[in-house]
């Protein structure tokens, strides 16, 4: 888990914010969890990032990665 809901955790809060990262690639994100009838949306693939929507919830699952440069201290050149 990473994210909002790791740091709603260390605050003591509850968590409506769960994100999670994997070393899987997100068409085997996709084919998985299409395949166990979730609702899956390629929200951010150039980032390596689906989205899972169960029922009124979303959750992030991003690919593990290495990013570059970072020229505009936001968005990384190149992600590896």
């Amino acid at each position: 888990m990473v994210g909002g809901c790791v740091r709603d955790s260390l605050l003591g809060k509850l968590s409506k914010d769960w994100d999670a990262c994997t070393s899987a690639k997100p068409q085997l994100v996709i084919e998985i969890l299409e395949k166990k009838g979730y609702r899956v949306v390629p929200t951010g693939l150039q980032h390596g990032t689906v989205t899972v929507v169960d029922q009124e919830e979303h959750y992030e699952i991003t690919t593990f990665r290495v990013d570059g440069v970072y020229e505009d201290h936001r968005r990384p050149r190149e992600m590896i």
